[in-house]
């Protein structure tokens, strides 16, 4: 079996334990269908995708599981009005960020959450400067901050809006 397109309504966001998005699941024609997400689609349908949105993904079976390849938005997100913009904070979840303070910062990071329906927070692997830890990267913007501190996540949102 190759390559073929699925097309529908964007339900929900699949998550690890951690929030790491994995897949989405879609209510198509055919009823509703998961697809799987490889990890350089992830961070990209973070930044581009809203659920309730049309979509269309161009997937491949493997494992006995539907994997995206592709995919495009149907409806045009800057068509939305007045939505903020999503954040999402990605956190170095390593030995050496979590040893200088990154859990401490990933539990500001879920308050602030839950101030800024905008926000999201998933973790990453390294994201380099190890010794410079908490590390973070904040998307769309993809820009990384060192040694970041709970007291400065209303200063980097703010930034960011």
């Amino acid at each position: 079996m190759g390559m073929k397109f699925v097309q529908g309504k964007y339900l929900q966001a699949i998550e690890s334990a951690k929030g790491k998005l994995k897949g989405m699941q879609l209510e198509t024609a055919q009823g509703q269908q998961i697809v799987h997400l490889p990890k350089p689609l992830r961070a990209i349908a973070q930044q581009e995708l809203v659920l309730g949105e049309d979509i269309r993904i161009w997937t491949a079976p493997k494992k006995q599981r539907l994997w995206a390849i592709a995919f495009i938005p149907l409806s045009p997100k800057a068509s939305i009005p007045n939505m903020l913009a999503p954040i999402t904070v990605q956190l170095c979840q390593k030995k050496n960020c979590c040893k200088r303070g990154g859990d401490a910062l990933w539990q500001a990071f879920e308050a602030a959450a839950g101030q800024h329906k905008h926000l999201k927070i998933t973790s990453v692997g390294c994201l380099g400067g190890c010794k410079h830890g908490p590390n973070i990267r904040l998307l769309p913007t993809n820009v990384k901050y060192y040694h970041v501190q709970p007291s400065d996540i209303d200063g980097l949102i703010d930034h960011q809006l």
